[in-house]
């Protein structure tokens, strides 16, 4: 098992960024509000008819989605962990 990090560049928000949005209770969630979620999967490659191998991977994360406000959201990815799958 192993895990890929990096540096994390610093999020800046215009006021630009929800020029399109309406404002809607589609999601109820409250600004300046932070969620959080473990993201799990299994992605699985392989070319059909050349073989019956494939490749895979096992991805574990943490997934944070700060509401700013009902029209601006950031979405942050941390403990990123890749395991190959046999």
């Amino acid at each position: 098992m192993y895990s890929i990090s990096g540096p994390i560049q610093e999020i800046v928000i215009s006021d630009k960024c929800a020029a399109q949005c309406t404002v809607s209770n589609k999601f109820n969630c409250k600004p300046e509000t932070t969620y959080e979620f473990t993201y799990e999967t299994d992605v699985r490659t392989a070319i059909q008819g050349a073989s019956e191998d494939h490749a895979g991977v096992h991805m574990v994360s943490r997934v944070y989605l700060d509401f700013v406000s009902k029209c601006e959201m950031v979405m942050r990815v941390s403990a990123l962990t890749l395991c190959r799958m046999k």
